[in-house]
């Protein structure tokens, strides 16, 4: 069944019914499930989400989770702003703090992508040919060249420039071009720039190619060395649902621990990448080569780290009036679910 929103089409998608599922739950029939429409823009940083569907997470909860895929944050913000979505994967944009200066009642609840260290599937990159060896003196050594960046308005471009700070490097000594991250590492191939942000599978893939080489995974760029760079958004309406809410953040959090679990503690690698792959199409085997996405396991929002993007984005004219992050933050529903299954370890 599909919908069509203005700007987009979103594709809905309900996947109880997979092998996976029906291994791992117990039979739930489809009708006594209350659906909850999800929105993302079906990547890997959609892993909890996958994996509390399949392994029959949400299911226990008494949810049916129905996917619909978004591509781009002002269509998604308009979505869940209106209702028709209940849950979405919004990045850290200027259109976010704008949304919440306008008095909507959609929350930061938790974190569907985030950097802490070891953990992030989008780092600094520069050529070959600007590595010295060292990591630290190859970003120092990007001043005067060519940079990308996937768009100004984004987490990557506030990263790349804390990064370039930390060594010294001002946006200001750098020249910055906007592209797509498939002409990033095109880019990066020909010669046309000499670093700037990747994001997998250009990122892994990159590397694996030899016209990149990775020199940050951003995370001493945020305050507190973690923080989310794309969020889980809950709608105003979907808020007021209290119990319903609470049971899907619930499913949700096991859903990232089964993520974490595969990473950290090597429990149940083969068929989470297996479950991974069925979604993104991407292969298995190169699910596991590349950078571990940051999820975080007891769904911590850093108000710090959101308070520094805000800044960050006003400093360039892009925020005009700036919000108190605290109040567009509602940390009880993971607070809740933490408290259920105990701290992550």
């Amino acid at each position: 069944m599909a919908a069509t929103y203005t700007g987009a089409t979103l594709t809905r998608r309900a996947m109880l019914g997979t092998g996976a599922a029906l291994l791992c739950a117990p039979a739930v029939h489809a009708a006594d499930l209350t659906p909850v429409n999800f929105a993302s823009v079906n990547a890997l940083s959609d892993a909890g989400v996958f994996l509390a569907d399949d392994l029959g997470y949400f299911a226990k909860q008494g949810i049916s989770c129905q996917y619909n895929t978004i591509g781009n944050a002002p269509t998604l913000i308009t979505a869940v702003i209106t209702g028709q979505i209940d849950v979405a994967g919004v990045a850290i944009t200027p259109g976010l703090f704008a949304a919440t200066q306008r008095g909507i009642g959609l929350k930061i609840v938790g974190d569907k992508q985030s950097i802490r260290p070891g953990y992030s599937n989008t780092r600094m990159v520069v050529a070959p040919k600007s590595f010295t060896g060292d990591k630290a003196t190859s970003i120092a050594g990007l001043r005067g060249k060519s940079l990308g960046v996937s768009a100004q308005g984004s987490t990557a471009f506030y990263l790349m420039a804390k990064t370039l700070a930390k060594h010294g490097v001002a946006l200001s000594d750098v020249r910055v071009m906007e592209m797509e991250y498939a002409n990033i590492a095109a880019a990066l191939t020909n010669g046309a720039i000499e670093g700037g942000m990747l994001l997998d599978p250009f990122l892994t893939k990159s590397i694996q190619a030899g016209t990149a080489v990775e020199v940050s995974d951003c995370a001493d760029a945020i305050p507190g060395g973690r923080g989310s760079i794309v969020a889980i958004v809950y709608s105003e309406q979907f808020i007021a649902k209290r119990d319903l809410a609470q049971r899907w953040m619930l499913a949700y959090l096991r859903g990232v621990r089964a993520y974490n679990d595969a990473y950290v503690k090597n429990k149940g690698r083969d068929e989470v990448f297996a479950l991974l792959a069925k979604h993104t199409h991407i292969d298995p085997k190169f699910i596991a080569e590349s950078f571990p996405i940051g999820l975080d396991p007891d769904q911590n929002v850093n108000l710090a780290a959101l308070a520094d993007f805000q800044d960050f984005f006003a400093s360039l004219g892009m925020v005009h009036q700036k919000s108190d992050v605290a109040q567009i933050v509602d940390s009880e529903f993971a607070e809740h679910a933490v408290a259920a299954l105990g701290k992550y370890e």
